[in-house]
């Protein structure tokens, strides 16, 4: 491809990569006229929740109060930066447990994950590859479905990717037929209540419910999702042993970084060139994932979690005879700044993705709107497997009612 920019993956091991082809995202996206303009930040190999984990520097957005600034969120922190910052209408994103989500909603911008196997992963940089979802930031949601109408489709150099060719949904500039009107089912999972959440979000959550309810007719609807207690362990023990299967591949023997330090043997130039080509939170998960697919933890650690997923994708199917779309919150803490990141202990930054996994772990297309207008806080729309033109329709009546 004609591009000026490496390929890096927020990472020194890639420092230098310049891909030799586009991503599939980006072939339709130039087929459409697109003007690509750049690459983005991002935390290394898309493991972090704030955008402070790139080799290169953290994303950090001005505070609405102009007093300093908070972190842009994570993993996709430079895309969301870009579409908040007036830099890109749309900017792409990969979602793994939130990594879309979360910077929609720290950044202030609209964040959809499409039904995993949505939109072609061919070209993408693997980090978790049953999880891995390309994902859209826009300003709008009318904006972020036009994009999923470029990017979606079948593509036979991705055996995950769905078959069916795709329906446009937004070209109309108006929700689908076949989507929702009136009288919307809205989900809300208990289970979602948890104590991480400070009760201002919790009042948010009911009162966007609410609102949305006496303004459209809509119905509310409890829902129980027992598995979401256990979903962001089990979540983190999949993506971990997946990650640590997808970067083996970074030896410094065929590309990327290659250690300069004198060694005896090829055992020691491999573990000098992970050593000085990944950073931290990458060598704790890839150590993390080592472990859990290990004899003595396999069947303790990623058998069980593999348990809990397919738990929790039958408890979301049962989930959708009751309710069209769920509402939840999206994290349980505002934008923080970069130093209240780096006081946080990794295990608790983990705790920033309890909102967002369950989805990820269910392959169901989920949206989060920021806190504008009426909505005080960012909000997610989680609706069924392949059901993108009901979220269209949910996110569409959401986004008018915060407006209006």
């Amino acid at each position: 491809p004609d591009t000026p920019w490496p390929t890096t993956a927020g990472s020194r091991m890639l420092e230098t990569f310049h891909s030799p082809y586009d991503a599939a995202v980006v072939e339709r996206l130039r087929a459409a006229g697109v003007l690509v303009v750049g690459k983005t930040n991002l935390d290394e190999f898309g493991m972090g929740s704030f955008g402070t984990n790139s080799a290169f520097s953290p994303t950090l957005l001005p505070r609405d109060d102009g007093d300093g600034e908070v972190v842009a969120g994570g993993s996709s922190s430079g895309s969301a930066a870009a579409v908040a910052l007036g830099a890109a209408r749309i900017a792409i994103g990969s979602d793994t447990g939130g990594s879309v989500r979360l910077p929609a909603a720290f950044s202030g911008v609209v964040g959809l994950k499409p039904t995993y196997g949505r939109i072609s992963r061919h070209g993408l940089i693997s980090y978790a590859s049953s999880l891995d979802t390309v994902g859209i930031l826009s300003t709008s949601v009318l904006d972020a479905f036009r994009a999923l109408d470029v990017l979606a489709g079948p593509d036979d150099r991705d055996a995950t990717c769905i078959q069916e060719e795709w329906q446009p949904l937004a070209a109309a500039s108006a929700p689908p037929a076949n989507g929702l009107g009136r009288g919307i089912r809205i989900g809300i999972p208990v289970e979602f209540r948890a104590e991480e959440l400070p009760q201002a979000s919790l009042d948010a959550w009911q009162r966007a419910a609410e609102e949305w309810a006496g303004a459209a007719d809509c119905e509310i609807v409890p829902i129980s999702l027992p598995s979401v207690r256990d979903a962001l362990p089990a979540y983190y023990v999949i993506a971990c042993a997946e990650a640590s299967s997808n970067l083996a591949r970074y030896d410094g023997v065929a590309f990327g970084h290659r250690t300069s330090t004198a060694v005896e043997s090829l055992r020691e130039e491999y573990t000098a060139t992970r050593v000085e080509g990944f950073g931290e939170e990458v060598k704790r998960r890839l150590l993390m994932g080592s472990f859990v697919l290990s004899a003595d933890a396999y069947d303790d650690y990623y058998v069980r979690a593999t348990a809990i997923r397919q738990r929790l994708v039958e408890e979301f199917a049962a989930a959708f005879c009751s309710a069209d779309v769920l509402l939840t919150p999206v994290s349980s803490t505002a934008a923080p700044t970069l130093a209240q990141v780096r006081e946080l202990h990794p295990v608790s930054a983990y705790v920033t993705d309890l909102m967002t996994v369950p989805a990820s772990l269910a392959g169901v297309p989920a949206i989060v709107l920021p806190a504008q207008g009426r909505l005080s806080t960012p909000m997610q729309l989680i609706a069924a497997h392949g059901r993108e033109d009901a979220l269209f329709s949910a996110a569409t009546q959401l986004e008018q009612l915060a407006l209006s």
